[in-house]
């Protein structure tokens, strides 16, 4: 009530999408404990300015849920709490990696607000984790213009820090590891 005392508006192909979906998730918005919009929407800032600047703030589709959380906050005569540039968009990750998602099993009750956002996150966290552990990176160091130990320490410094196989031009492994003494 207190959405429809500020201005929101509800639609009617929403309470048709509501009457159509489980009783269960039904059941979920009948028995909500329910709390006025402007308080949900000052303690939703308050985790926003909680997590800091760093805060990314996802949805499935930032414009649609984003869009909706920012309309009811300026009705509320509100800032909203987030930075529009770090808005992320979950449809657009899963265009990375659809088969993750159509393959990830269902959690819980469809369309609980809940067990999506876990959903959501599973296999989020799969495309996240998939599309990073294929990234290859290449680096050249052109050892011609550094000295020996100069090189090594380049090249242990990337080993460490990308925990990755180092491959090396055949004559400089020759001339500079194995037969060091000759340079």
């Amino acid at each position: 009530q207190s959405c429809l005392d500020i201005g929101l508006k509800v639609t009617g192909s929403t309470i048709l999408f509501w009457m159509k979906q489980s009783e269960e998730a039904r059941r979920e918005l009948y028995d909500a404990k329910c709390e006025q919009i402007n308080s949900v929407l000052m303690k939703f800032s308050e985790f926003v300015n909680l997590v800091g600047n760093d805060c990314q703030i996802w949805g499935n589709s930032n414009r649609f849920d984003m869009g909706i959380l920012q309309h009811a906050y300026t009705k509320c005569y509100y800032k909203i709490p987030w930075d529009f540039r770090k808005e992320r968009d979950v449809r657009t990750l899963v265009s990375f990696r659809p088969e993750i998602q159509k393959n990830y099993p269902s959690y819980g009750v469809a369309h609980s607000p809940i067990d999506d956002c876990k959903y959501q996150i599973g296999y989020s966290s799969m495309i996240w984790n998939d599309i990073n552990s294929t990234v290859n990176k290449t680096f050249i160091v052109d050892t011609t213009k550094l000295d020996v130990n100069e090189s090594r320490r380049i090249i242990m410094e990337l080993m460490e820090q990308y925990k990755a196989e180092v491959l090396f031009d055949r004559r400089w492994l020759i001339e500079h590891i194995l037969l060091p003494e000759n340079n």
